[in-house]
């Protein structure tokens, strides 16, 4: 094993650190560490990084590491060692750089109050496998800024289990593109309470597909300002079961474009009272 002095070991590059063996790395005392300058701590490999102490790991400065080097680190490292502030130092390209093992480790290795202070350039990083691999509880923890700071990419690749989480804010925190990114599925899995955050300016990008793909519930859920915000052409696309689940509230509150766009099988499907309350509002004008 080489001796590597606090002297020596200040006076290095990152190429020279990149180069001390795994098992001499794994033998530095918190005070040798101490002593390599931050530019040579990039120089770190992965396997360098799975050896550290932890004695050494957490107080390591993540934010110089590459993203090569961070995506080496192990679950034990990952949830019982790193810190919150080590975590929330982290670049967008470095976040990116983390494993989708590491990113499903997120809500065990973080509290929520450091989850919160994820920013939203960190998250601009985050990739569609990476969103993917995310715990739905780490989902549920982010702040309405922090979910509108996700990319299309990464919105889109979010699991059912991981929307059904979202709350009312989270879901107005959404971005039209926000919006326009889910799936269908995703938008069925979408909270009756959660989506109540939809403003009508939301609901006026949605397409027909997007309004086929509600469930029964969720339609019933919608309020009169919401159908209201709706396209003719999305308000189309209910189905006739959809359609008998209207209020008469819901559809008294129908604009007077979206009650002439009603083909004869929808208004078939509406029951008496939303007939009679389209027929009594609606029609009138």
């Amino acid at each position: 094993m080489t001796t590597y002095t606090t002297t020596a070991l200040a006076a290095d590059s990152a190429a020279a650190i990149g180069g001390v063996s795994t098992t001499d790395l794994a033998a530095f005392t918190p005070i040798q560490f101490a002593a390599i300058s931050q530019s040579a701590l990039s120089g770190l490999t992965k396997s360098q990084v799975q050896v550290l102490p932890d004695a050494v790991l957490s107080t390591l400065n993540f934010s110089v590491l590459t993203a090569t080097a961070l995506s080496g680190l192990t679950r034990t490292q990952f949830t019982s060692v790193m810190t919150p502030s080590q975590l929330t130092a982290l670049s967008a390209t470095q976040f990116a750089g983390l494993t989708t093992t590491n990113i499903g480790m997120l809500d065990t290795a973080i509290t929520a109050d450091a989850f919160y202070t994820l920013t939203t350039t960190e998250l601009s990083g985050l990739t569609s496998a990476q969103a993917a691999a995310l715990n739905s509880t780490s989902v549920g923890l982010l702040t309405s800024a922090q979910v509108a700071g996700l990319t299309t990419s990464a919105i889109g690749a979010l699991t059912t289990t991981s929307i059904a989480l979202l709350d009312l804010d989270q879901i107005g925190g959404l971005t039209t593109a926000g919006i326009l990114a889910l799936t269908k599925l995703q938008i069925s899995a979408i909270s009756t309470t959660a989506l109540g955050g939809l403003s009508t300016t939301d609901t006026a990008v949605l397409t027909s597909t997007d309004i086929g793909a509600l469930t029964t519930g969720q339609i019933g859920a919608l309020t009169t300002d919401q159908i209201g915000g709706l396209t003719p052409a999305a308000f189309g696309g209910l189905t006739g079961t959809q359609i008998a689940g209207l209020s008469s509230d819901q559809v008294a509150g129908l604009t007077t474009t979206e009650a002439v766009a009603l083909t004869k099988t929808q208004v078939g499907a509406l029951s008496t009272s939303a007939l009679a309350a389209l027929t009594t509002t609606n029609l009138a004008h």
